[in-house]
């Protein structure tokens, strides 16, 4: 008996222990509050995988958007054209159009950004610096074009979200977010400060999401060293600001690379790797998808600039931090053995099963290995 007692106390005082090197903090300052979480020795979860579809090159799983009933966006290439596809959770077909390119209603010519809300489907046009609406319900019918005047998108790094009254978009220049009221018209805006705009270019790339209360959660990807969370209100006031310490933040930190363009000027590509490649509010917790994207870097040739991606050196797969939404207390870690650090992923959470797209990857004209998939899997409790 007193053999037993002994390795229970020895097992309650290593777990107590491993407990206590995760730190927490919270400072109030005027009208927000600082939140600090030093990650020593997260408490380990894993996902396992249930299910995964794989597609060809002329289904491509760029601008992948999935909503709360599985539906899912991605392109069809069928020769010289390009498709717009709906598919569900079983991925069966329910629409396709045509991608009609030009600068009119309707026409599409630069994704930077696309949503699906409700029947209708939003795509974020960053060389028209437009919205186009569509029901995809109804055969993509047209509905609508929103123009954009008062910044800028960025191609596939710029975030669009929507509530029953407002637009939302985050990551733009010069504006960390803005908010536009149902006539398309900006109501608030938050812009960083001190920043010139190269820093701009890289310090607002970001991943959002927003809850029933329409809080924004947005964690920065393009912040060097550094990993950041961030919770806003409807009205874009600042709640707080999450500061996390964990020993894979250098890691996972970008590069810039400068180089001069053909026109003569000084030009830059972000580098390394991305902070964080995703941010999912799922019944109550923030869950942040880390490690994925790969380590990138660049080299400029005279004919064109060379770009290659690599595994992220010392992190054998990608992986989930959880964290409440509400005090931005991490909370445990999930670990992801199927996926790749060499490939980027979007994330969505429905009904307990995660599902991840990654993105299409080529070597040689051929698929990676892993890449335009979408993957299914459940927490193992």
């Amino acid at each position: 008996m007193k053999k037993i007692f002994f390795i229970i106390l020895v097992v309650f005082i290593i777990a107590n222990c491993n407990s206590n090197l995760n730190k927490y903090d919270k400072k109030k300052k005027e009208g927000y509050t600082i939140i600090e979480n030093a990650i020593k020795k997260p408490k380990l979860k894993k996902l396992n995988l249930i299910s995964k579809k794989k597609y060809k090159k002329n289904n491509l799983l760029y601008n992948w958007e999935i909503n709360n009933l599985g539906n899912y966006f991605h392109y069809k290439k069928k020769g010289n054209k390009t498709f717009f596809i709906i598919r569900n959770k079983k991925h069966e077909l329910i629409a396709q159009k045509r991608k009609i390119e030009g600068k009119g209603p309707g026409e599409v010519l630069w994704i930077a950004s696309n949503l699906m809300n409700n029947n209708k489907i939003y795509y974020v046009d960053g060389y028209k610096q437009s919205v186009e609406i569509f029901n995809y319900k109804d055969r993509f019918k047209y509905i609508d074009t929103l123009l954009i005047n008062d910044f800028q998108v960025y191609s596939g790094t710029t975030q669009f979200m929507k509530s029953s009254n407002s637009y939302y978009f985050a990551g733009v220049m010069p504006y960390l977010l803005v908010k536009l009221n149902e006539n398309f018209k900006v109501v608030k805006k938050v812009k960083p400060k001190n920043k010139t705009r190269k820093e701009l270019t890289t310090y607002n790339l970001c991943r959002t999401d927003f809850d029933s209360e329409k809080n924004i959660y947005l964690v920065f990807t393009g912040k060097k060293n550094k990993l950041e969370i961030r919770k806003y209100n409807k009205n874009l006031e600042l709640i707080w600001i999450n500061k996390i310490f964990d020993s894979n933040n250098k890691k996972l930190s970008p590069e810039m690379f400068t180089y001069k363009g053909d026109d003569g000027g000084k030009h830059f590509q972000m580098g390394g790797s991305m902070n964080a490649n995703a941010i999912e509010l799922y019944e109550g917790n923030l869950y942040l998808l880390r490690a994925a994207g790969g380590n990138k870097t660049y080299k400029k040739t005279d004919e064109k600039l060379i770009k290659n991606t690599y595994k992220i050196k010392d992190i054998k797969n990608p992986y989930i931090d959880v964290y409440d939404s509400q005090n931005g207390k991490f909370i445990y870690r999930i670990s992801c053995d199927f996926l790749k650090t060499n490939l980027n992923y979007k994330m969505k959470i429905i009904n307990d099963l995660f599902y991840f797209a990654s993105q299409p990857n080529f070597d040689n004209k051929k698929l990676q290995k892993g890449s335009n998939q979408i993957l299914k899997a459940k927490l193992n409790i």
